[in-house]
């Protein structure tokens, strides 16, 4: 971890979140207090209420449905939409968007609602971690005119392909993290938010299916090192000028 750049001279980062599924008892007694619980943390309190449209289909079909179970109901977002919470009966994730403001601060956030989390219900469990960043580079802030400006190649019948490209792989970094990793050009993204992005890097770090914790302190910890195998990943994509060129000192 020593040996990674702490940050860019120009952030890339264009929303890092963190989600967590989880299991209590009155996620299956009382699910619409789970959300109206979690919805009640005090930094969040002044946030604005958006009802989700899955909120419509009745609480016993979602349940049943692995597909539903696990999304969010509730969206509560700050006025300028740099922090969004999404809640639902077996779901909670902490989304902070631009301005990033670094991990000295994200890190704490997310330690306080995990704990918070697990402070509210009984017998609660986490099933599913998340950490991803997604990070969008443009020619005017990091030099990037498209994708091939990053550290990696892609090779057809022994040919480098050239075009615009959008290559998702996926590794196992530990026994409990996995990583999945999305570098795609701007043809291939439909966001109108987009625009501008020569190159987007999506970093995805996850628990494989059968994990699961009753700990927050392990919960935490599990965030820690997602994080730092997120870098490790993320920075195998920029070559030894890119880092002379964009890392900060």
């Amino acid at each position: 971890m020593s040996d990674l750049p702490n940050k860019l001279n120009k952030d890339a980062i264009l929303e890092a979140l963190c989600e967590v599924w989880f299991e209590c008892e009155e996620s299956v007694s009382l699910p619409e207090a789970v959300v109206g619980q979690l919805a009640k943390f005090d930094p969040w309190k002044d946030f604005e209420r958006v009802r989700l449209p899955i909120s419509d289909i009745p609480i016993s079909i979602r349940l049943q449905d692995p597909n539903l179970k696990n999304k969010p109901t509730l969206e509560l977002r700050t006025g300028d939409g740099s922090q969004i919470v999404k809640i639902g009966a077996n779901v909670l994730s902490y989304h902070r968007l631009i301005p990033y403001p670094g991990w000295s601060i994200f890190k704490p956030e997310i330690d306080r609602f995990i704990d918070f989390l697990f402070d509210q219900f009984r017998e609660l469990k986490v099933t599913r971690l998340g950490f991803r960043y997604v990070n969008g580079f443009t020619e005017e802030h990091h030099g990037i005119q498209d994708v091939r400006n990053l550290n990696f190649s892609v090779e057809l019948a022994g040919a480098e392909l050239e075009d615009q490209q959008n290559l998702n792989y996926r590794k196992a970094l530990s026994d409990s993290h996995f990583i999945v990793v999305r570098i795609a050009s701007p043809e291939f993204l439909a966001a109108p938010s987009i625009e501008g992005i020569n190159a987007l890097v999506d970093v995805d770090v996850f628990t494989p299916p059968g994990w699961g914790t009753e700990n927050s302190e392990a919960a935490k910890d599990w965030v820690e090192s997602a994080h730092t195998f997120e870098k490790e990943e993320f920075f195998k994509l920029f070559s030894d000028e890119m880092k002379d060129r964009m890392v900060a000192e």
